[in-house]
């Protein structure tokens, strides 16, 4: 989806705001999507992550982990006080790099779409939204003092939506808050399940092959140790 048809070396900066890599649904998809890029020959992908994780060995690819944060562990999934702190510091290591460096794209997932569009706003660099979920919808489910600001929370998503190239939500729901809020480009990514399933099995679970077989052959073996001639 990024840039695709161009034979020119380009710079992609990818925003992936939590720790990276660990065994969850988003980290999972994100690493998907920078293994597709490191396969193309003509992209250089730089990332900016969380410093929690393991490390990940792909060609192309670089991951910039946030400095200062390494005592802060245990980000979990949406809004809270650690991320609102890395995010805060990811803001400013984002801005180094991207006023050193000219990126072609900016690859967003999550709350890391609004410092993306102050990219836009000052160095003009596009950027592609990764939609995992409604930012607003989670902010006003979550914390409830937070309702009264709902109208302002759904018009910022809205403007992020509505300032991507392109947005990538991962289902029909998604989609359709894309669509309404003025979306340029949707790609609904359908096929990420399937695409997760098989990436589980080929690296996490091939060592099961040996036990499921002599699990099967034990199965199988038991009669033959267990019957006694009458």
């Amino acid at each position: 989806m990024i840039m695709e048809g161009s034979d020119r070396q380009l710079d992609v900066l990818v925003l992936a705001p939590h720790p990276f890599f660990i065994n969850r649904g988003t980290p999972i998809d994100v690493f998907l999507v920078v293994r597709v890029l490191s396969e193309k020959g003509n992209i250089d992908v730089d990332m900016v992550v969380y410093p929690e994780g393991e490390e990940i060995d792909l060609p192309a690819v670089t991951v910039h982990r946030l400095p200062f944060c390494g005592w802060i562990k245990n980000v979990r999934p949406g809004f809270s006080l650690k991320k609102l702190c890395l995010d805060f510091v990811m803001l400013f290591v984002v801005w180094k790099m991207v006023h050193q460096k000219r990126y072609a794209v900016i690859h967003a997932g999550e709350e890391a779409v609004f410092i993306a569009m102050l990219m836009k706003l000052l160095y003009k660099i596009p950027y592609i939204y990764d939609l995992d979920s409604s930012i607003a919808q989670q902010l006003v489910e979550k914390k409830g003092v937070l309702k009264p600001f709902a109208g302002i929370f759904n018009w910022l998503e809205a403007q992020a939506i509505k300032g991507a190239i392109a947005n990538a939500p991962v289902c029909n729901a998604l989609g359709e808050l894309c669509e309404k809020n003025g979306s340029a480009k949707l790609k609904i990514l359908h096929t990420t399940g399937r695409k997760l399933l098989i990436w589980v099995w080929q690296t996490r679970c091939i060592s099961l092959v040996p036990v499921l077989l002599i699990g099967l052959v034990s199965i199988w073996l038991m009669p033959i140790f267990w019957w006694r001639p009458g």
